[in-house]
């Protein structure tokens, strides 16, 4: 390895990340160097696009890609739209199946959710299968949300990577079919985001939960996780909380003791974690936190949503979001169109959050 010269300028490089904690593809230090003198380049004019271009668009140049790109667009009149498994790849993906039966109405649209069992390119070798597992049972949260999306003729499972397939980009998407990925082009979309059982259901949930009461604030915890709970703390020693009707939904990667911390201060707190064995899908749970009257999360695109489904939203980003915002994935309309009209790092001063929660709540 390069040592801590090499550690010092990757550290925070999403890549590298990956590459050092893979099992399959293992790091080395020829491809150390070419990471570094990458980001070198990364500051010319330009460069970022065309890397772009040559990885997501070009799949590195890969002659028998650009083969079947041809005979699935032309020839059979077929558009494969493939992502990485997490859900923030799936939600970056899921209003540009809409726009490209749009613009291709007699092409068949496919969503390629990546498969760990069928990778078979290095450079996906990071990623795993979107899949939770509930008493025995697998279950893909990823296809079950997708599921409902009219524009998706069928799911395929495959490496994300692989040849002919469009590779979802947002960046790539855009320019390909037209920019989507904001609330006014998502509002299209979430008509078919959740069903009459997923509506029933949550509705019921709310109401027996008695969440329609007073101020609900939905709180998802696994990135920016210390830096929420201190947040929270803040809220049940201010003043200006002490006798409001709040009601605080909690999931994710919930702390055992903090429901009763919440608790022993008077508010109403409900934890929906492990929803599936609380029978609520991930549809259904992100619907029910729709209808709150804030949004608090970190990085990532099972927190991104409530940005499209207008919910005024406090998301606090870690360094590997704001390297995400770098690459282009996560587009600054998204916070800018929203109530709140801005995005929170872990470096800013709770202060500053608390304040922009006390204009919603």
């Amino acid at each position: 390895m390069l040592g801590n010269f090499e550690k010092k300028i990757l550290k925070n490089d999403i890549e590298y990340n990956h590459k050092i904690n893979s099992q399959f593809d293992k790091y080395t230090m020829l491809w150390g160097i070419k990471r570094i003198i990458k980001k070198s380049l990364a500051v010319i004019p330009g460069f970022k696009k065309f890397e772009l271009y040559a990885y997501f668009v070009c799949h590195k140049f890969r002659p028998k890609h650009w083969l079947l790109l041809f005979i699935n667009m032309y020839v059979k009149k077929e558009i494969y739209i493939s992502f990485q498994s997490g859900f923030g790849d799936m939600l970056a993906t899921y209003p540009y199946y809409r726009k490209a039966k749009e613009k291709f109405p007699m092409h068949k649209i496919y969503a390629v959710i990546h498969h760990p069992d069928f990778c078979k390119f290095k450079e996906m070798s990071f990623c795993k299968g979107s899949f939770l597992n509930v008493n025995g049972k697998k279950i893909d949260y990823v296809k079950e949300f997708i599921d409902t999306n009219p524009s998706i003729d069928g799911i395929i499972y495959d490496d994300c990577w692989g040849d002919g397939y469009i590779y979802g980009h947002p960046f790539i998407l855009k320019d390909i079919l037209g920019f989507a990925f904001d609330k006014q082009s998502f509002s299209q979309d979430t008509p078919y985001l959740f069903n009459e059982e997923d509506k029933n259901l949550g509705d019921k949930y709310i109401i027996n939960n008695k969440l329609d009461s007073g101020k609900t604030v939905a709180i998802h915890f696994k990135t920016a996780k210390e830096k929420i709970i201190k947040i929270i703390n803040f809220m049940l020693t201010d003043e200006y909380f002490k006798y409001k009707k709040l009601n605080f939904l909690l999931f994710g990667v919930v702390e055992s003791d903090l429901e009763l911390l919440i608790l022993s201060h008077g508010f109403n707190v409900v934890n929906i974690s492990n929803s599936y064995l609380k029978g609520i899908t991930t549809r259904q749970l992100i619907y029910i936190a729709s209808k709150s009257n804030l949004f608090l999360g970190g990085r990532g695109g099972f927190n991104a949503i409530y940005y499209l489904l207008d919910v005024p939203t406090i998301n606090i980003f870690d360094e590997q979001g704001v390297q995400e915002i770098e690459n282009g994935i996560w587009p600054s309309n998204l916070w800018k169109e929203n109530r709140i009209k801005r995005l929170y790092f872990e470096k800013d001063e709770n202060s500053l959050i608390i304040k922009d929660i006390k204009k919603i709540l």
